[in-house]
C-alpha cells in the first residue's frame, strides 16, 4: 500500500502542467525589469476595455479586455523566439492571449527578436475583471522552463460599452 501511494504521487507529479506557475517563480511589480533567459520584459501600462476596434466593426469580449503594454529587449547573444504570455489568477487558473480586435502596437503572433533588438507593444486578454499575475516564460520544457510573474494592479474601472447605456448588456438584444 505504501509503494502504491508513492507510485501515485510520482505519477501525479510527472503529469503536472508546465503552464502553471512554479512555486519558486519570483513575483515582480509593474515597471520593474524582468530578465528571463537574456530577454528583459517591462510592463509599462495596464488598462481594461469593454470593446476593441476590429476594422469597420467592434469586437466585444466574453468578459473584459485586459490590455498590457510591454517593452521587451533581447540582451542575449542569439536570436530569440518569444512564447505567448499567460495570465494567472489567484486560484492558479491560466488564460491565454486573445487575438480579437485590432489594437495599435499589437505584438503579434510571431515574436522573433534579433540580438540587441527592443520592441514595444500591447497584448490582450479576454478575462473577468479581477486581479492577475502576468506569467513570463522562456518557453522551456518542464523543469528547464524559467518563469517570472508580474503582479498586475487591480484597477478595474466601470467602463460602459461604447455607444451603449451603462445598464445595457451588449450580448442581450433589447425588447
Amino acid at each position: 500500500m505504501k509503494y502504491l501511494l508513492i507510485f501515485v504521487l510520482v505519477l501525479l507529479a510527472s503529469c503536472s502542467s508546465s503552464t502553471l506557475p512554479k512555486r519558486d517563480a519570483r513575483v515582480y511589480t509593474t515597471s520593474e525589469d524582468i530578465t528571463v533567459n537574456g530577454v528583459i520584459y517591462t510592463v509599462k501600462d495596464v488598462s481594461w476595455d469593454s470593446s476593441l476596434p476590429d476594422g469597420d466593426t467592434t469586437s466585444l469580449p466574453k468578459e473584459r479586455f485586459l490590455k498590457i503594454r510591454l517593452s521587451i529587449r533581447n540582451q542575449s547573444s542569439k536570436e530569440k523566439s518569444l512564447p505567448f504570455l499567460t495570465l494567472v489568477d489567484a486560484a492558479g487558473n491560466t488564460y491565454e492571449e486573445t487575438t480579437e480586435g485590432q489594437i495599435p502596437d499589437w505584438l503579434g503572433m510571431l515574436r522573433t527578436m534579433a540580438v540587441g533588438e527592443t520592441i514595444e507593444g500591447q497584448i490582450v486578454f479576454d478575462v473577468k475583471s479581477d486581479a492577475y499575475k502576468l506569467q513570463v516564460s522562456d518557453g522551456g520544457e518542464g523543469d528547464q522552463e524559467t518563469i517570472a510573474l508580474v503582479e498586475l494592479p487591480a484597477r478595474i474601472p466601470d467602463v460602459p460599452m461604447r455607444g451603449m447605456d451603462s445598464n445595457m448588456d451588449p450580448r442581450v438584444t433589447p425588447k
